[in-house]
């Protein structure tokens, strides 16, 4: 079954888009090292350890659901119903994505595998550095965020499906199952986030310049796009380091940064299309 959805690309969705293809790219190259060294059970286990724990954070269940339930009674007058119908769809695919990994875990393991366990063991562990390091640039960009910054930083937190788009593929049932559920449910929820993110840019500061008959740029629109472009690049450059030390830093330094700037070579569209889902 294909499941096909558009979204209308404006040339600052399309930065945005390519910003995310390119940590797709960087992603789909460090797991295909990982896998090429033919890691150990332990190195498995470490790199599904910190794939539950991402999709747990990156989930904020108690967050979300807090924030839902307050909006429930302004729908659909104050709160828009099919824009709350989406964000509820957005925290079941999240959740759903967490679980995936937190089952293969405890088949790996052998023990229960709960998502505060997870965030105690996160607090010092070596595993967890690099997550570490991104929660403190996502916490610093809350800090002083806009409304299209913090649209961004949920945009973000939806990209990984350069790793399940490899894991997908593999020969391992277990990864592979966990991978196509992941990259299912991921790929309606970049779409999900990326309507967002455009829908807020467009609240925030109208059409993207210039603007039409009078060869003016829209400023407020400019500013828009450009904290948009600025935020999701520096996420990415977390996101790529927090992926290589997550399966075992298979690509030096100058490559992640070398991918930064390439063009990508895995893009949304080419990874959610292994699930029937066409972007």
């Amino acid at each position: 079954m294909t499941t096909e959805t558009k979204t209308e690309v404006t040339a600052d969705v399309q930065a945005i888009q390519t910003a995310a293809d390119r940590l797709f790219t960087a992603e789909a190259e460090i797991v295909q090292a990982y896998l090429t060294k033919k890691p150990s059970a332990d190195a498995d286990i470490r790199w599904i350890t910190t794939e539950a724990w991402r999709t747990w954070v990156d989930a904020d269940l108690f967050r979300e659901s807090t924030r839902l339930g307050n909006l429930y009674p302004g729908v659909p007058f104050e709160v828009d119903r099919d824009q709350y119908v989406l964000d509820v769809r957005d925290l079941y695919l999240k959740m759903r994505a967490h679980d995936a990994f937190a089952s293969l875990l405890e088949d790996r393991t052998g023990d229960d595998v709960t998502g505060l366990t997870l965030l105690a063991d996160a607090v010092e562990d070596e595993w967890a550095s690099e997550g570490r390091k991104l929660d403190g640039l996502l916490a610093a960009i809350g800090a002083t965020s806009t409304l299209v910054g913090d649209a961004t930083m949920r945009f973000t937190g939806e990209i990984g499906l350069g790793v399940y788009y490899v894991l997908a593929q593999g020969d391992d049932a277990g990864v592979k199952a966990a991978a196509r559920t992941a990259l299912s449910d991921g790929a309606h929820r970049y779409v999900i986030g990326l309507r967002r993110l455009q829908r807020v840019m467009e609240e925030e500061s109208g059409t993207f310049p210039p603007l039409e008959d009078t060869g003016r740029v829209n400023g407020p629109a400019w500013q828009s796009s450009a904290k948009a472009q600025s935020t999701i690049n520096l996420i990415v450059e977390r996101r790529m380091a927090l992926r290589n030390d997550q399966f075992g830093k298979p690509l030096s330094r100058e490559r992640l940064k070398a991918l930064q700037q390439d063009e990508p070579t895995v893009t949304a569209a080419q990874a959610a299309s292994l699930v029937g889902f066409i972007i």
